[in-house]
Formats: C-alpha cells, structure tokens, sequence
C-alpha cells in the first residue's frame, strides 16, 4: 500500500475538523469563521469547502455567503440506527450512571490494540479518576479490555496477544490474561484494583450494539470507594446500560 502523503492526511484531518466544528457549533458559518476555528489557511478551507459541496455534503447560502452541512452525510450512516445503543441512549447511560455513582464514567471503543474512550464524565468526589475522550488504555491487562475480551472467541484472543508482543508490548502475562478473561466470562463483568493504575479501581462490562461489536461502560475512582460498593455498581451497570440493549 502507498503511503498517503501529507498534503493527503491534512486534507482528512480537516475534513473531520469541520464536520465537528458543525456538530459542535449547529449553525451556519462562513468560510472566514471556519478558517479561524479550526487555524487553517482560508484558501485551503475554501478548497475544502468547494469539494464538499461539489459532493453534496455541504450546501453554500449566498445571501450570507455562509456554508452548512447537508443531511447526505447522515443518510450514509443510517445503518447505523440498526444498532441496539445510540449516542444519545449512551450518552444518557453516563449521565445516570454517574448521578448514582459519583464516579467516573466512560464509555469506550476498541481502536487496535488499545480501548479509546468515546465519552466519559469524571467524577464528582474531590479525589477522582480522570479520563478525557480520546484517552486509550491497552486492551490487554486492563478492565475494559478485559470486558471486551470476553465476548471474543479464544482464537481471535490469542491472535491478539500475538500482534501485541510483536509490537513489543513485552509485559504481557499470557496465563493471567486468560485467568481475567474466564473470570469476567463467568462473572458477566470485569473489576480490578490497583493494576492498570495505582489507588484507583474500575469495573467494565460490555454491551452490544451490533453483531460483533460491543461498547464498554466503567466505573473508576478510589479503589477504596469502588470496592465497598462493587455489588452496588455492578448491579447498576446491568441495569442501567445493559438493559438500554433490549428492544
């Protein structure tokens, strides 16, 4: 495969850029407005634009020569309502799940070898656990990708353990992997105390949201506080997020 060149991967970039910017501001913007709030030369924005709306993905007002976003872009993922968890549901997943707990809350996502957080809100105790969206974890070794591991077929498990000790992750402890992933199996969840992060605890549990693919809820904070209420909130995490799976 060629490498994309850079020119190529900035494009991107600021392709995605603006459909956040959208999803961010819901309103109309001019070229100069999108120019300053994703810093990028006017002249490549204005490129950028006359593509976009060249393929009806952007539509021009010239009465203020401003530009929107079209609804072709939402019809390309209308499969994706098939899925038996939205955004929103999962947004309001993390909202409940906090009010209840006070704890840190994330939502996450497999990305290769690591699980990337897709939503998150942090605790409300004056010591709590931090995770911004973006942030990843390693799938190996960690609550949440020991969550997710557990729905996989042991094949495509070991597969990964493989890809992972050729990308030099030599820390990996096989047996205790497998020990974690049998456990969650048979417990429907994933905790752990003090190993991925020193004092803080999380418990995971996956949720499906299609054929093969799952999203992972968590809750951390003080190992402390997450141990004594364990029971509490895995009870929540079944009730709450993996109920929101059931038609």
């Amino acid at each position: 495969m060629t490498p994309a060149r850079p020119n190529t991967m900035r494009s991107v970039r600021r392709c995605f850029e603006l459909m956040e910017l959208f999803d961010e501001t819901r309103q109309a913007l001019s070229a100069s407005d999108i120019s300053r709030k994703i810093d990028a030369p006017l002249s490549s924005i204005m490129d950028l634009l006359k593509c976009l709306q060249d393929l009806g993905y952007i539509a021009y007002d010239s009465r203020d020569r401003t530009y929107f976003m079209t609804t072709r872009l939402a019809v390309l993922g209308h499969w994706m309502a098939e899925s038996k968890i939205s955004e929103k549901s999962y947004l309001a997943i993390i909202e409940e799940l906090h009010e209840k707990t006070r704890e840190t809350v994330c939502v996450f996502w497999q990305d290769n070898l690591a699980m990337k957080c897709v939503a998150s809100k942090r605790g409300s105790h004056p010591l709590s656990f931090n995770m911004s969206v973006g942030d990843t974890v390693p799938t190996l070794g960690t609550a949440v990708g020991t969550a997710l591991l557990a729905q996989w077929e042991d094949s495509d498990i070991f597969k990964l353990i493989k890809k992972a000790s050729h990308h030099g992750e030599s820390s990996i402890d096989e047996k205790k992997i497998l020990r974690a992933i049998n456990k969650t199996r048979k417990d429907g969840y994933c905790c752990t105390y003090d190993e991925y992060m020193s004092e803080v605890g999380a418990i995971a549990l996956a949720v499906p949201v299609m054929i093969n693919q799952w999203l992972v809820f968590s809750v951390g904070g003080s190992s402390k506080r997450i141990k004594k209420e364990e029971s509490n909130i895995v009870q929540l995490l079944r009730s709450i997020a993996l109920e929101a799976t059931i038609k």
